[in-house]
Formats: C-alpha cells, structure tokens, sequence
C-alpha cells in the first residue's frame, strides 16, 4: 500500500540542518567517515535501516551472551573493567516522531566534525562522548518518515494526529488505541496509513515478542542489541499533545535495579530541562508505578541487561526548531554526565554473587 508524503498546513520550512527525509538520511549515514555505518534491515517498502557505531572498541565478538552469563553469575558478558560504556539510541521507530531522529544527526555530525550540522559546537557534549561507544539507529520505521512530514511544530493538532496515524476507511482518524488494537491494522479498515506504523501497518515499536519478531525493523533493531551489549537503550519519541519533553517511567518488564536507572535518569533530566527554561510536569512528584506495559525496550532489556527508556519530545508546542534540537541535548547531557558518575548498570558487581 503506497501513500505519498503528507505536507501539514501553515508551517515553517525546515531548516537545512534538519535532516529526515529517507535520502537526506541514507546519504548521511552512507558518508560518515569517523562511524562504522552498515545497513541492517531492509524494509517492506524498499528502504535501507541504518546503524552508525563511534568509539569502537571491542576487537573479538562477545563468547557468552546475556542470558548465559546471568545463569553461571560471572559477568564476562558487555563491558569489562576499564572499558567504556556503550549507549544505544534509535529514532524514528513511529515515522513522523521525528525529532530525535534530528538531534542524533546533530549529534553524530559533532562526533564527525566537532560542530553539529548548524556549525555550532557543543563542547562539553563532545568532550564526554569521547568517554563512551555509541550505537545508532538514526530511524527505524523509514516506511513511516517516507509518508510523514517535515516535522510537526506550530501544527494544527487534528491534522498533527492524521500525519501521525491516518484515518480509518469511513475517514475518521485512527485512534491511539485502535493503533494498537490491531497487528497489523487490516488493510481494508486503513484510508490513509499514516507514519505511525510501516507499510505493512505493523507498529514496531510494540514488535517485542522474542522469537516470534513480525518485522525486519525491530529484529534487527534487537539482534544489534544482543550484538553490541549496550549499557543503556534509549527510544526516542514525540507526542504532539503535551507541551513537555519527559522521559517515561519505566516498564514492569524491566528489572526493579533497572528501574532505578530509568527513574534516576528522569529525575536529572527534569532539573536540566526546568533550568533551561522548558515545561517540566514531574519535579517534586513520587515515582508512580512500573507501566505493565511491553514494547521494544523488553526484548532489548532481555537482549543485552540494560535499562531501557522512552523519551517524548514535544512535536507541535515547540517555539523552534533550535528549541526542540536543544531539549535534545539536554536529554543526551543527562545521560553523558550520568554516566561518568556511575554506571548504567554495573554488571561487573554480579560476578560476586554466589554460585
């Protein structure tokens, strides 16, 4: 089912350092000169999934994997003693939530470059990223940024919601819960896709069923996990109802030391974020409850150890495009500075444990 890409209302053109459309993104990833960017699905619809590694530094593939290691309790899987952490971050795995997308390529361009793709330097950011491995997944439902636009800020909220997840067959827009309700969406009840799912209407995000994977996209978005042992997974989103850029609480799926992580990381974020100026909702609250709620963080989690954490940004309230690259920053700030204190999850220490 082919749908051409939806142009939304009463916008600004994006700015030449926005990159998301499906050429804009294959031609970065194919050029980077200092990554190690490799292909590693092929969607429905015919479009390259692209991984970018930086700071590479493992020589021998991992002779234990995850599972294995926990049942013997000698943590010779992922990160040894001296080596670096490893942040894995993907985007784009809902179409037209695009802006983490925007800010991984700024950010992997001040990797490149020691500027971003404003010209603009960071400094402290690239000075911390040279303590870590990246593994990137700039955009993984490239079916859905195919059909999705440029971006969604200062947009009318009913077509925000079209562009996100389309419309139904008698037209009306498909809700979030009937989104969900189905796998795949038949297509008969589909009139307009939407960049929510792929071209075969399967939500990736919640293709997390270990050994029963519906997608190319997120297989291969987990055996890279498996494969690079991160420290920390992060899934970048967007909502276009909220006016605040969060990190969500975690999910039950995830183990409670796990959890810690992802509350922490919420918490730090929050402070850096009300300090600049953004609408932040959770300072001062109680964390509530673990979500029972499985998307692709489980199988990742399961996969590779780690916490596994949602980020929302804000896709309409935005005041520019700067601000919302910006939020961005502040989310990878918090994970840099984060970790340099401490690990993610310190895997060495179970080793101690008794057999």
């Amino acid at each position: 089912m082919k749908f051409k890409r939806f142009e939304l209302s009463n916008v600004a053109p994006k700015p030449d350092w926005w990159l998301v459309r499906p050429n804009e993104i294959s031609t970065f990833c194919a050029n980077v000169e200092k990554g190690d960017s490799r292909v590693i699905a092929i969607t429905p619809g015919g479009f390259p999934v692209w991984s970018v590694i930086y700071n590479e530094f493992r020589t021998e593939p991992m002779k234990v994997n995850y599972s294995s290691a926990t049942g013997a309790r000698e943590m010779s899987y992922g990160r040894q003693e001296g080596e670096p952490q490893t942040i894995m971050l993907i985007g784009g795995v809902h179409g037209c939530e695009i802006e983490g997308t925007v800010m991984l390529f700024n950010f992997m361009q001040l990797l490149e470059t020691g500027r971003d793709l404003r010209g603009e330097k960071v400094d402290d950011l690239f000075e911390m990223a040279k303590h870590y491995k990246f593994v990137i997944v700039p955009c993984v439902n490239m079916d859905g940024r195919a059909v999705s636009p440029d971006h969604r800020i200062g947009s009318d909220a009913t077509e925000a919601r079209y562009a996100n997840s389309g419309t139904m067959s008698d037209g009306s827009i498909t809700d979030w819960w009937t989104m969900k309700k189905y796998y795949p969406i038949p297509k008969e009840m589909i009139g307009y896709r939407g960049g929510y799912p792929n071209s075969e209407g399967f939500n990736i995000n919640h293709d997390a069923t270990p050994g029963y994977f519906r997608t190319r996209e997120a297989e291969a978005v987990v055996h890279l996990a498996a494969e690079q042992a991160p420290d920390l997974f992060v899934n970048l989103h967007a909502q276009p109802a909220h006016e605040s850029n969060y990190i969500s609480p975690p999910d039950a799926y995830c183990p409670p030391v796990l959890q810690h992580t992802v509350w922490e990381l919420r918490r730090e974020s929050d402070i850096l974020l009300e300090k600049a100026g953004f609408k932040v909702n959770h300072i001062g609250e109680e964390d509530p409850p673990p979500r029972v709620f499985s998307n692709l963080n489980a199988p990742v989690t399961l996969a590779a150890g780690c916490p596994g954490l949602t980020i929302e940004f804000d896709a309409r309230f935005s005041p520019s495009f700067e601000r919302t690259l910006e939020a961005g920053y502040i989310f990878m700030r918090t994970f840099l500075e984060h970790g340099l204190k401490k690990p993610f999850v310190d895997r060495a220490a179970m080793s101690h444990m008794k057999k």
